[in-house]
């Protein structure tokens, strides 16, 4: 690599590119721990320098040379820092291009370029603007207003500008265009380190930008920017869409551009998001230059973003891919959206018989591959685990599962999936705590503790609480019913005969799904209470688990809630959940063998 020793005056000859891939200006900025910024540092040091009419040496700038530019790979802050120092003492400066995402559409007035291209010392405040729209700016006001309380403005300003382009010396180094973005990143490792999307976005708007070998003449040159701009418009709408927080809890993601590069390049990390960007955009394609690649890689990528937006905007769509996102391992989802939004998928059409098969304990690789084994050994789980035994304590994530898509089925508009970021919660309907069991003679609560208000009392099915034979008036016991009655109940109907004696309050048929701090909440309410107090008092402040219509309804169509009511419940999962595996089993019989 060849390193030349140059002095600032030379260098300034050609014209100064500060790339699109580059992070904005923050000289001035201070920084916790030290006394000084980097502006009050080359302030001091030019200062010191000047007074003693010795040269002053600053660390390396790593360009890539053109004939006319230099493109800044590494310098980016001390190169603007001069462009305003020389400018704000009244020199006329050098041709600097500051390239910016945003900074060259018609709609954007007073960008990062045209406020350094039409700055003035005379007439141009460098006064503070919290409400600055560019950070650019305000760090290039900042590192103005400092440049101007500094000792080193008192002095001759000819003869400081003569001394700055005579006398401020570094090292020059040329690099290969090719690399680049990717010697940006490399060199800025230990400082403002780039995200794996963001050297994407650089990489991908240089290659777009190189035409067919690199700017010729001033229209295409124009050409070149414009499409440069109109790419980080388009790539900074996307990055806004994917940072709503409706998109990121639909889709189950917090990266910052969502799934769309994950999918597209076929990864899961975050930290081989580059390089498995290299790997696709260098693999060699005949007859495709540079910026070819570039544009078509781009355009396969807005053809993605249009799927990730259609679907998003569909609700039934959005419902159910968002109980997919939820279902899947996050390590598959990439895997699953490509196969999903494929023309070539193999995947069943029907999303319902997708997050089915998973509810049922099928992977995605289980239903890419079609494997009716697993499928024939997984299908009678789903019944034998919600249904035919008490789940709460036992298998909790099922249950969540099962409600959750309840909810959402039962919801014509777009689900809010707020429930699922760390704010869901099983709610036994009847109180745990208020359901008590025999043992030993005694009744005992669901800590095997006995319940002393029960002493001497007896539970007869359909009569609530009596002593030798009569009926009592007891307030403590009016709030309890047994374990043992909820498995009469349930010996009742037919279908439930074969597991009505394993029937308890943590079985499914007295679970529902609400938001974590609404259970809270509840505390140990009877049904009634809740019903009346939480889910239809209008009048008290919003109650976010109303938004939930499942349990809504199953609160709401009991006028009384107790033994019987757990076991309807009950019968009622059992009927909804047969009639999945029996649609399911219908699909792989017709499309998979």
């Amino acid at each position: 690599m060849k390193k030349t020793t140059m002095k600032l005056g030379d260098f300034i000859q050609k014209e100064i590119v500060i790339p699109c891939y580059q992070r904005g200006y923050i000289w001035g900025k201070q920084h916790v721990g030290t006394d000084k910024n980097a502006v009050e540092y080359m302030l001091e040091s030019l200062e010191k320098e000047f007074e003693s009419g010795k040269a002053l040496f600053i660390q390396g700038i790593t360009v890539v040379e053109k004939d006319d530019s230099y493109i800044i790979i590494d310098g980016q802050q001390r190169m603007t820092f001069f462009y305003l120092l020389l400018k704000a003492l009244n020199d006329e400066g050098f041709t600097i291009r500051y390239q910016s995402s945003r900074g060259a559409t018609d709609d954007i007035k007073n960008t990062p370029q045209q406020w350094l291209e039409n700055y003035n010392a005379e007439s141009t405040s460098s006064k503070e603007d919290s409400d600055e729209e560019f950070q650019d700016v305000y760090f290039f006001k900042k590192t103005l207003r400092i440049i101007k309380n500094s000792k080193l403005y008192t002095y001759d300003k000819k003869n400081i500008c003569n001394y700055v382009k005579e006398n401020v010396n570094f090292l020059l180094i040329p690099i290969n265009e090719q690399i680049a973005v990717r010697t940006f990143a490399m060199m800025n490792g230990n400082k403002a380190v780039m995200e794996g999307y963001e050297l994407i976005k650089a990489d991908l708007l240089r290659r777009a930008s190189l035409g067919t070998g690199g700017y010729i003449g001033n229209a295409s040159e124009w050409d070149n920017i414009s499409l440069r701009s109109r790419y980080a418009h388009t790539w900074d709408k996307w990055l806004h869409w994917w940072n709503q927080k409706e998109v990121q809890l639909m889709y189950n993601c917090n990266n910052p551009m969502g799934w769309l590069l994950h999918c597209e390049f076929n990864t899961d990390s975050n930290e081989k998001l580059f390089s498995a960007y290299c790997k696709r955009i260098d693999k060699p394609r005949d007859g495709n230059n540079e910026a070819q690649k570039a544009k078509l890689l781009f355009a396969q990528l807005r053809s993605l973003q249009n799927k990730f937006e259609d679907a998003f905007t569909d609700t039934s769509n959005y419902n159910a891919l968002g109980i997919i996102m939820h279902l899947l391992d996050k390590k598959d989802i990439p895997a699953f959206i490509n196969e999903y939004f494929s023309d070539s998928s193999t995947l069943p059409h029907n999303l319902k018989v997708i997050y089915d098969l998973m509810l049922c304990g099928m992977t995605y690789k289980e239903i890419k591959d079609k494997d009716t084994a697993a499928f024939d050994k997984k299908k009678m789980t789903l019944k034998d685990i919600l249904v035919n035994n008490p789940v709460y304590g036992k298998n909790n994530e099922l249950a969540y599962r099962y409600l959750l898509i309840r909810n959402v089925e039962a919801d014509k508009r777009k689900f809010d999936f707020n429930i699922l970021d760390g704010n869901r919660s099983l709610e036994h309907i009847y109180p745990k705590s208020k359901i008590v069991h025999m043992q030993d003679g005694q009744w005992m609560n669901n800590k095997d503790e006995p319940v002393v208000c029960l002493e001497e009392l007896n539970y007869k099915q359909g009569q609530w609480w009596t002593r030798s034979g009569d009926l009592i008036e007891n307030e403590a016991a009016e709030v309890y019913i047994t374990r043992e009655s909820i498995q009469e109940e349930a010996l009742k109907i037919d279908a439930l005969k074969d597991i009505g004696n394993d029937m308890s309050e943590n079985s499914i048929g007295n679970l529902l799904l609400l938001y974590k701090n609404n259970n809270s909440e509840h505390k140990d309410k009877l049904p009634e209470i809740k019903r009346r107090d939480d889910f239809f008092d209008t009048s008290k402040p919003l109650f976010e688990s109303r938004n939930l219509l499942h349990t809504l309804m199953t609160f709401g169509r009991h006028p009384h809630f107790g033994a019987k009511e757990i076991a309807e419940n009950q019968n009622e999962v059992r009927i909804d959940v047969e009639e999945r595996i029996i649609n399911i089993t219908k699909y792989v019989k017709e499309k998979w063998l």
